[in-house]
């Protein structure tokens, strides 16, 4: 498998698993919880066969590589890909622990993902799957439209300034002296800005 792709996949799904079947092998990812939802809806109206068929469509990456000869095979994938789209109590557990630590160890090592994680707190209003998506200085131009907004300094160290919630209502806004007509200004400057990325990204 190419590295690179490998790599989209990842970037896009997350956990990106492997399984041999029939001599060939299978790239799947979990599916996602509206994926998960729509497909119990149609588990009554669809024979299972067509519905292991649907799941496997959703979720198999490398789908156009694959040709299967023996009866069950689709069937045994989707069943994979179910198990890894939900989790026991033990499996659910065992997986916040290491998602907590990978949570520590990317604040600790990558200054954009801090910043986006930190844009996300002050400016409750933006996307921050789109912040994570832009390039870092594609992020550090919306910071500093955020800092604009709010008045608060953001990018004054590589570890940041200690990040306090703020109010969010306007007599609040007020209080703290931002310009009201300012935050418009910039929350429509952000919002068009984080659309144009997105059609960048999926266009």
């Amino acid at each position: 498998m190419d590295p690179a792709k490998l790599l989209i996949w990842k970037s896009k799904y997350g956990a990106i698993h492997v399984v041999p079947v029939e001599d060939q092998q299978v790239y799947y990812r979990g599916l996602t919880t509206l994926e998960f939802l729509a497909l119990n809806d149609l588990q009554d109206s669809l024979p299972e066969e067509d519905w292991n068929e649907v799941v496997y469509k959703f979720a198999v990456l490398n789908q156009e590589e694959l040709t299967f000869e023996l009866v069950g095979s689709t069937t045994a994938i989707a069943e994979l890909i179910l198990n890894r789209s939900v989790f026991t109590e033990e499996e659910y557990q065992e997986r916040v622990t290491k998602i907590r630590a990978w949570a520590k160890a990317s604040t600790e090592q990558s200054v954009p993902f801090t910043l986006a994680i930190m844009a996300a707190k002050i400016y409750p209003g933006i996307d921050l799957i789109a912040l994570l998506q832009m390039t870092p200085d594609q992020l550090l131009h919306i910071i500093a439209a955020i800092e604009l907004a709010v008045q608060m300094p953001v990018l004054t160290s590589m570890d940041g300034p200690e990040v306090k919630p703020i109010h969010t209502s306007e007599d609040d806004l007020k209080r703290q002296g931002v310009d009201m007509h300012q935050i418009s200004n910039t929350t429509n400057a952000l919002r068009d800005e984080v659309l144009k990325h997105n059609e960048l990204s999926h266009g």
